[in-house]
């Protein structure tokens, strides 16, 4: 069953590959390890084609008033990238894993904190159960309204649309690319002279 999803990248790229994470996630990220991630959303997956401050204009921009990132970066000084784009993607899904988003975010939040540093990587075990499982997509369901994650506060925004984990780049066919800009327009302050 193919699904419409979008991946948000400041770099120009044809073919997807597993490993390689962009610059707004950092190489490295704890979940990286699992695949490559799509949005259900395209102005969610815009919001991974900025950084720093404006990372969290997005956020709030897109329907949300939460703040996602208090230690702000910036790329080459720039937070808005004029090579910044959505992909819209077919993604071949015939097998999919649901990973309940309460799970997924404690075990991110535990993973940051240092919990499994000297342990296997939660998220390395995950996608090897999934593709011991015979899965080809772990899929994150959208948080409901009113639920919360561990910790008792609202989940970032990200997850106000279903998460699509692909643990096989062949699946992925790129449809479109339409510049960040027309799905989700910069702030006045911010736009190209």
């Amino acid at each position: 069953m193919p699904i419409t999803a979008y991946h948000g990248t400041t770099e120009y790229f044809e073919l997807f590959e597993l490993g390689r994470t962009g610059p707004n996630i950092g190489q490295g990220h704890v979940s990286g390890v699992v695949g490559i991630f799509f949005s259900a959303c395209p102005k969610i997956a815009s919001t991974f084609t900025v950084t720093g401050d404006t990372y969290d204009e997005a956020y709030n921009r897109i329907g949300g008033s939460r703040v996602l990132i208090s230690n702000p970066y910036f790329l080459d000084g720039e937070p808005w990238r004029d090579d910044a784009q959505v992909l819209t993607c077919e993604l071949a899904v015939s097998r999919p894993l649901i990973f309940p988003v309460t799970e997924w975010c404690d075990l991110i939040d535990r993973s940051l904190d240092g919990e499994f540093d000297d342990e296997p990587c939660p998220f390395e075990q995950i996608r090897e159960k999934a593709l011991k499982g015979g899965y080809d997509h772990i899929i994150i369901p959208a948080a409901k309204p009113g639920e919360t994650n561990a910790w008792g506060g609202d989940f970032a925004v990200e997850y106000d649309a279903d998460n699509i984990i692909v643990l096989d780049p062949e699946r992925i066919r790129i449809v479109e690319r339409t510049p960040s800009d027309e799905i989700m327009p910069r702030p006045a302050v911010w736009r190209r002279r």
